[in-house]
């Protein structure tokens, strides 16, 4: 028979401690490894100065290192550049941002549209490598809702039938 389980404010410490713990470890190996992921932020930042140029942009970057079985150090960093307010994906800031990561060294594999309601984006997503360190970056345009050169448009209806269920006992 299964031991049962119980809850306490011991647990919930301990559980805290050992996430403090994991805390802890993942930032000494960050900074053991800071050096090396130097030059990747200063592209990461290359492109992020980009963005910024004309208008409000969120970012951030987060860094990754993890060991493989023999002892290898394998670093990365995902990064995230949203850029608000956008007008047009054809020119201006968009595209001007994406030749610059181009330059940078970063190579485009995934475009993606994300369109609700309330809002309509366009993810860009690229990989990098940088003095040994993988990037992974996605740049996001958040359309404006007055841009007269993008606009959300609706292009139909979609109904999707969907199973329904329910708990029936004997």
């Amino acid at each position: 028979m299964a031991k049962k389980q119980t809850l306490s404010v011991s647990k919930y410490l301990a559980g805290k401690a050992k996430d403090m713990a994991d805390m802890r470890a993942t930032q000494k190996r960050i900074r053991d490894n800071k050096d090396k992921f130097e030059l990747a932020y200063y592209a990461i930042n290359i492109v992020a100065q980009r963005a910024q140029w004309d208008g409000k942009v969120w970012l951030s970057a987060d860094p990754t290192v993890w060991y493989t079985w023999n002892g290898d150090a394998n670093l990365s960093i995902c990064c995230q550049i949203e850029m608000s307010d956008i007008t047009s994906l054809k020119e201006g800031r968009v595209p001007d941002t994406l030749a610059v990561a181009e330059k940078v060294g970063f190579e485009f594999d995934n475009t993606d549209d994300y369109i609700g309601t309330n809002y309509a984006q366009r993810y860009f997503r690229a990989t990098g490598e940088f003095g040994g360190v993988r990037v992974r970056l996605t740049i996001i345009a958040d359309i404006a809702n007055d841009s007269q050169q993008c606009k959300k448009v609706k292009t139909g209806t979609e109904i999707k039938e969907v199973d329904k269920f329910e708990i029936v006992c004997n």
